[in-house]
């Protein structure tokens, strides 16, 4: 029995160096193959996105800004598509998806402040909104193009200097706001589509509050961190807010000319 066993186990022992040796080729073999070791396994393709179809840019870089901005004032989403540079087309994917997403606003006039620089003043649809963000009422935009089968418009790189109204406006707001005895009655301001308000806000329409001072300050920390998860960035731009003895914060955004309390934060919740 004892013999029986000892043969059996040599057997075993032979089958598992066999299945090792079998293993260790099939190894080296995709390894080979992984690395570029054998000469005839092709590189994996790289991922390529199409760019979308056009037709040509325009004559010159003036002409660029000035058709691009023409048809965005008409509403022309696919004129206004096929004036963006290759790299802005793939982002946006197509004339609809553009003018879904709307990215620059509801331009509703242009002019020249500078031709030969690419500076334009431009007039927008001021408003404020959880899908689309904030738009101001009017900006000031230095424009970049490129040169791709003609002239076209560089997003990524013009910079647009929004314009707003009076921050010293902001705290007489604010203390109209509160002197309301009906502020939170009315109907709400077309311009403004906004997330839901705070316990804070609702409480401060029924109570009264006090201003500290009358002096506000543009946000920023947890207090802009709260507003760009709803609104998009640049609240430290686009909004201010108004201290009250109760620690709480009134919260006022720039629309259009004027300042318009939309939310209260209160000291609690501005805590990191």
């Amino acid at each position: 029995m004892a013999r029986g066993r000892w043969i059996g186990r040599v057997i075993g022992d032979v089958g598992l160096g066999a299945f090792g040796l079998v293993l260790g080729a099939a190894v080296f073999l995709l390894f080979q193959s992984t690395t570029g070791g054998a000469s005839d396994v092709a590189a994996e393709p790289a991922l390529v996105f199409d760019v979308p179809a056009v037709g040509p840019g325009a004559a010159s870089p003036e002409d660029a800004v000035r058709l691009f901005l023409d048809a965005e004032v008409a509403d022309d989403a696919a004129g206004a598509f096929g004036l963006l540079s290759e790299a802005d087309r793939v982002a946006n994917v197509s004339a609809q998806m553009w003018a879904a997403r709307n990215p620059l606003g509801d331009i509703t006039g242009w002019s020249w402040t500078s031709s030969e620089s690419l500076v334009t003043a431009i007039a927008l649809e001021p408003g404020l909104s959880v899908t689309r963000g904030w738009f101001s009422s009017s900006a000031t935009s230095t424009w970049t193009v490129v040169e791709q089968d003609g002239w076209r418009v560089s997003l990524a790189g013009t910079v647009s200097s929004p314009d707003l109204p009076n921050a010293a406006a902001a705290a007489v707001a604010a203390s109209d706001w509160l002197s309301d005895s009906s502020r939170c009655a009315g109907p709400q301001d077309a311009r403004l589509v906004l997330a839901t308000p705070t316990t804070t806000f609702d409480q401060l329409c029924s109570t009264e509050g006090v201003l500290v001072g009358d002096v506000t300050a543009p946000v920023s920390g947890r207090v802009a961190a709260v507003l760009e998860r709803s609104y998009g960035p640049g609240a430290g731009t686009w909004a201010r807010s108004a201290p009250l003895a109760s620690g709480a914060q009134l919260i006022l955004v720039a629309i259009g000319d004027e300042w318009i309390v939309i939310d209260a934060i209160s000291q609690s919740s501005r805590q990191p």
